[in-house]
Protein backbone atom coordinates (compact mmCIF):
# COMPACT_ATOMS: atom_id res chain seq x y z
CA UNK A 1 0.00 0.00 0.00
CA UNK A 2 1.00 3.82 -0.49
CA UNK A 3 1.76 6.20 2.14
CA UNK A 4 1.68 9.64 2.20
CA UNK A 5 3.58 11.29 5.01
CA UNK A 6 2.14 14.80 6.52
CA UNK A 7 2.72 17.57 8.84
CA UNK A 8 -0.91 16.95 11.54
CA UNK A 9 0.42 20.55 12.11
CA UNK A 10 -0.16 22.13 8.51
CA UNK A 11 -3.40 22.87 7.69
CA UNK A 12 -2.03 23.23 3.72
CA UNK A 13 -0.82 19.34 4.07
CA UNK A 14 -3.62 18.08 6.12
CA UNK A 15 -5.65 19.42 3.75
CA UNK A 16 -3.37 17.73 0.70
CA UNK A 17 -3.94 14.72 2.99
CA UNK A 18 -7.90 14.94 2.79
CA UNK A 19 -7.80 15.53 -0.43
CA UNK A 20 -5.72 12.73 -2.36
CA UNK A 21 -7.10 10.20 0.39
CA UNK A 22 -10.70 10.81 -0.88
CA UNK A 23 -9.23 10.66 -4.66
CA UNK A 24 -7.40 7.42 -3.58
CA UNK A 25 -9.31 4.86 -1.38
CA UNK A 26 -6.12 2.37 -1.22
CA UNK A 27 -3.57 5.18 -0.40
CA UNK A 28 -2.37 5.53 3.44
CA UNK A 29 -1.82 8.86 5.22
CA UNK A 30 0.66 8.68 7.64
CA UNK A 31 1.84 11.84 10.11
CA UNK A 32 5.45 12.62 9.91
CA UNK A 33 6.22 10.95 13.65
CA UNK A 34 6.38 7.68 11.92
CA UNK A 35 9.60 8.96 9.43
CA UNK A 36 12.86 8.77 11.17
CA UNK A 37 14.42 12.09 12.84
CA UNK A 38 16.32 12.94 9.26
CA UNK A 39 12.83 12.94 7.28
CA UNK A 40 11.28 15.20 9.47
CA UNK A 41 13.85 17.36 9.19
CA UNK A 42 13.51 17.24 5.54
CA UNK A 43 9.80 19.18 6.26
CA UNK A 44 8.51 17.99 3.23
CA UNK A 45 5.36 15.51 2.32
CA UNK A 46 7.18 12.07 2.21
CA UNK A 47 5.29 9.81 -0.81
CA UNK A 48 5.98 6.03 -0.66
CA UNK A 49 5.41 3.64 -3.28
CA UNK A 50 6.60 0.07 -3.66
CA UNK A 51 9.38 0.67 -0.52
CA UNK A 52 10.96 3.87 -2.81
CA UNK A 53 10.39 7.48 -0.92
CA UNK A 54 9.85 10.67 -2.74
CA UNK A 55 10.55 14.04 -1.17
CA UNK A 56 9.53 17.58 -1.94
CA UNK A 57 8.20 18.06 -5.66
CA UNK A 58 8.80 14.59 -6.72
CA UNK A 59 6.74 13.48 -3.64
CA UNK A 60 3.84 15.41 -4.73
CA UNK A 61 4.03 14.58 -8.49
CA UNK A 62 4.30 11.39 -8.11
CA UNK A 63 1.27 11.16 -5.25
CA UNK A 64 -1.23 12.81 -7.73
CA UNK A 65 -0.04 11.72 -11.05
CA UNK A 66 -0.62 7.86 -9.61
CA UNK A 67 -4.44 8.91 -9.17
CA UNK A 68 -4.45 8.23 -13.17
CA UNK A 69 -6.86 9.84 -15.60
CA UNK A 70 -6.65 13.60 -15.58
CA UNK A 71 -4.00 13.67 -12.88
CA UNK A 72 -1.44 11.78 -14.62
CA UNK A 73 -0.66 14.92 -16.34
CA UNK A 74 0.87 16.24 -13.80
CA UNK A 75 4.04 14.61 -14.64
CA UNK A 76 4.25 17.73 -17.38
CA UNK A 77 6.18 19.48 -14.57
CA UNK A 78 8.73 16.93 -14.72
CA UNK A 79 9.70 19.17 -17.76
CA UNK A 80 11.14 21.75 -15.04
CA UNK A 81 14.72 20.77 -13.54
CA UNK A 82 14.24 19.04 -10.23
CA UNK A 83 16.14 22.02 -8.49
CA UNK A 84 13.84 25.21 -10.02
CA UNK A 85 10.63 22.17 -8.81
CA UNK A 86 11.61 21.49 -5.28
CA UNK A 87 12.67 25.46 -4.66
CA UNK A 88 9.57 26.03 -5.51
CA UNK A 89 7.69 23.63 -3.05
CA UNK A 90 9.95 25.18 -0.34
CA UNK A 91 8.69 28.46 -0.93
CA UNK A 92 5.29 27.38 -0.32
CA UNK A 93 6.28 25.09 2.19
CA UNK A 94 7.73 28.08 4.38
CA UNK A 95 4.33 30.07 3.91
CA UNK A 96 2.32 27.17 4.39
CA UNK A 97 0.68 28.02 7.70
CA UNK A 98 -0.37 31.30 6.03
CA UNK A 99 -2.93 29.33 3.57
Amino acid sequence: MNKVYIDEECNLCTSYGNWISNKNKSLDIKFQANLSSHEINLDTLVYEKNGDRFYYSDAVINSISDLGGIYAMIKVLKIFPKIIRDNVYKIISKFRNKF
